[in-house]
């Protein structure tokens, strides 16, 4: 600046000067009614490694952009594009922008000293699976087994592993003993991912069957009173009484009956009074009352 007559070695009469190549730049002009000339060694920064096109799946599109070898130059990152947040970083051996997704992104490089270029840069997503389950939503008897299914991917992995048989499969077997939400990761061949979910609810209303009669005779038919369909609850209170309100049998094993005896000895024949109390696998407690017919 400040001089006059300028001549670059290119011709250019002008104050300044483009480089676009490494090498040696002079420059002639007066000042003080002298000529002078200056040089300019020219060696430019090598561009990072920036890939023009990326593809990966929906938001897990990652950007590796790396310093040319035996670069040190410490660069400042700028990604963006018109839907997204700007995303910086600075660096001397490169950085990586993960969980992008799809589209035109601009990405501008500053150095240190203040150069920068922006560059341009398409990322192109992978179709995700589309996952379809049945049932969607079910209910099972407590202790009941069902089979779930999933559909639409390459690969498959459930949650809850402890209530299906084998969790890297589209159709498992479940038998859970709460109200459970399945929830199945699917990947295609892209690696890609999507999820599904199946729900099952738990009926703990088990039906439980009281006889109104039976024949303590020794025939092998019905010799026993007995509460039958008793696998998953647990029994509080099983009591007979006589018409005397006399206890004439408790227990609380549900393998054992009344056999029609008190003391060793039989019973008469008629009408006894039962008072029975369940406990369900979901804490419900249920009370039974009712009578019971001795015949022989």
């Amino acid at each position: 600046t400040g001089m006059q007559c300028y001549l670059w070695d290119n011709g250019s009469t002008e104050q300044t000067r483009y480089a676009h190549a490494p090498g040696t730049y002079y420059v002639q002009y007066f000042k003080d009614c002298s000529v002078t000339i200056d040089t300019y060694n020219v060696y430019p920064i090598p561009l990072p490694d920036v890939p023009a096109l990326t593809h990966g799946c929906p938001n897990e599109i990652t950007v590796s952009v790396r310093n040319q070898s035996d670069d040190t130059t410490t660069y400042s990152y700028k990604l963006y594009n018109l839907n997204e947040q700007p995303i910086t970083a600075k660096s001397n051996n490169g950085y990586n922008f993960g969980g992008l997704s799809g589209g035109d992104w601009l990405l501008q490089i500053t150095t240190e000293a203040g150069c920068d270029t922006t560059l341009l840069i398409r990322l192109e997503e992978y179709p995700v699976p589309m996952i379809t389950t049945r049932p969607t939503d079910t209910t099972i008897y407590y202790g009941d087994t069902i089979r779930i299914f999933a559909e639409g991917a390459y690969l498959y992995t459930w949650n809850y592993v402890t209530s299906l048989d084998t969790p890297t499969i589209a159709a498992p077997l479940v038998s859970p003993k709460q109200p459970t939400t399945y929830r199945v990761f699917g990947l295609n061949e892209y690696g890609c991912r999507a999820e599904g979910f199946v729900n099952v609810d738990i009926d703990y209303t088990m039906p439980v069957f009281i006889p109104n009669a039976f024949s303590p005779n020794g025939d092998g038919i019905n010799d026993v009173f007995k509460i039958t369909n008793i696998n998953y609850q647990r029994i509080s209170a099983f009591k007979v009484f006589n018409r005397l309100g006399q206890e004439v049998f408790s227990t609380h094993n549900p393998d054992i009956g009344w056999d029609g005896t008190y003391r060793g000895k039989s019973c008469d024949l008629g009408v006894y009074f039962y008072f029975i109390e369940l406990v369900f696998p979901n804490g419900e407690v249920k009370a039974y009352k009712g009578d019971i017919t001795l015949i022989r």
